[in-house]
């Protein structure tokens, strides 16, 4: 019974599972310095007024913060938009560590026209959401139209403002020598279906 027993215990023992002393006392001392950086970070964060804090990794060195909290440092850092599972997240480097948040649709507006306005090329139209974006794309000299394009600059901004799948339809059209009054329509289109998916994925229609 007790041989029995002796060779299921080694029939069990997995050898790939051996490793290194090292690579354990690596990976303890990464872990440690990513510890005190985080608490670094925290500790400025308390410094600056932030009160709260949703969650730590410090594997990851990733800190959630509550979206009222992550408003409150936006005002003295660079925050950026981007596109997640659960919706719109805001995005704050501070060094090797990231502040994050969900954010709703008010927050995300508010960063958009305070930190990443749009600003176009020979006239003073400045837009600071898609829906601006729009009627702008109908009003600005069709020269203002070409050199962004040219630049790829629309399709920078929407990806800076987290509307990564805009950003590819946009790019489409950009990088292009010859532009004809027809692209202001046809970018106009382009945005408008994109608006009536979204409202429909959000309706489930």
């Amino acid at each position: 019974m007790m041989e029995r027993l002796r060779d299921m215990v080694v029939e069990d023992f997995d050898i790939s599972q051996i490793s290194p002393i090292e690579e354990h006392m690596n990976a303890a001392k990464e872990l440690k310095e990513n510890i005190e950086r985080v608490e670094e970070t925290l500790a400025y964060l308390k410094e600056k007024g932030i009160n709260s804090v949703i969650s730590v990794n410090y594997q990851k060195k990733v800190i959630r913060l509550p979206s009222e909290e992550f408003m409150r440092l936006a005002e003295i850092a660079e925050p950026k938009i981007e596109e997640s599972i659960l919706g719109k997240k805001g995005k704050i480097s501070m060094g090797d560590v990231e502040i994050h948040a969900l954010l709703n649709e008010g927050q995300v507006s508010e960063l958009m026209s305070t930190k990443y306005p749009f600003r176009f090329w020979y006239c003073e139209n400045v837009v600071t959401n898609l829906g601006e974006f729009y009627d702008a794309l109908d009003k600005v000299p069709l020269n203002s139209i070409k050199h962004h394009l040219s630049q790829g600059d629309f399709s920078k901004w929407l990806s800076f403002i987290g509307e990564e799948e805009l950003s590819k339809r946009f790019a489409e059209f950009e990088g292009k020598e010859n532009y004809g009054e027809d692209v202001r329509a046809t970018l106009r289109n382009v945005l408008l279906s994109y608006v009536e998916e979204q409202i429909k994925k959000r309706l489930n229609i």
